[in-house]
């Protein structure tokens, strides 16, 4: 079974119509991705995880509207992962919960930082079909509006596509 799932995330991230087999050679990790989502809660609690910030801006004058939070994963051992790399695996776990948590707080965090040195613009944060199901994530969110001192218009929540 473990073969079988890192087999269709190697063909997902291949995205060109390519079947891929795994093999008992393979061992059934053959892309690290199974050992790495067991260290994801380390990674969170460990602040190895970071937000780059992709800018949006008006189709008219380039001028910056918002800003899309990223997370990315500094590995100790493999290096800076993107998302597709441990999203997936951390939707189908308890650890989208606690990841969201760290995005949200971050992004806000930086929000607020950017507001201090009178620098005017909201962020935008991903969501995954497994947030809209937590009963919690409202409330989550508006203490961590009033824990940073935002504005809600200045975050926006979006639907991942491959919810």
């Amino acid at each position: 079974m473990r073969r079988a799932d890192v087999a269709m995330y190697a063909a997902k991230r291949a995205r060109s119509g390519f079947s891929v087999y795994s093999t008992d050679q393979e061992g059934g990790d053959n892309d690290g991705r199974l050992p790495l989502i067991g260290k994801l809660r380390y990674a969170i609690d460990q602040f190895e995880l970071l937000l780059h910030y992709q800018p949006i801006v008006a189709s008219g004058d380039g001028h910056p509207l918002k800003v899309e939070a990223l997370v990315r994963w500094g590995h100790p051992n493999h290096g800076l992962l993107p998302p597709d790399d441990f999203i997936p695996s951390a939707e189908q776990t308890d650890l989208i919960k606690p990841l969201t948590a760290w995005v949200l707080n971050e992004a806000l965090g930086q929000v607020h930082a950017w507001s201090k040195a009178g620098i005017d613009i909201g962020v935008s944060v991903n969501l995954s079909a497994r947030n809209l199901l937590d009963a919690e994530l409202p409330d989550a969110v508006a203490e961590l509006l009033r824990t940073w001192q935002v504005p809600p218009e200045k975050l926006s929540l979006e639907i991942t596509e491959r919810t």
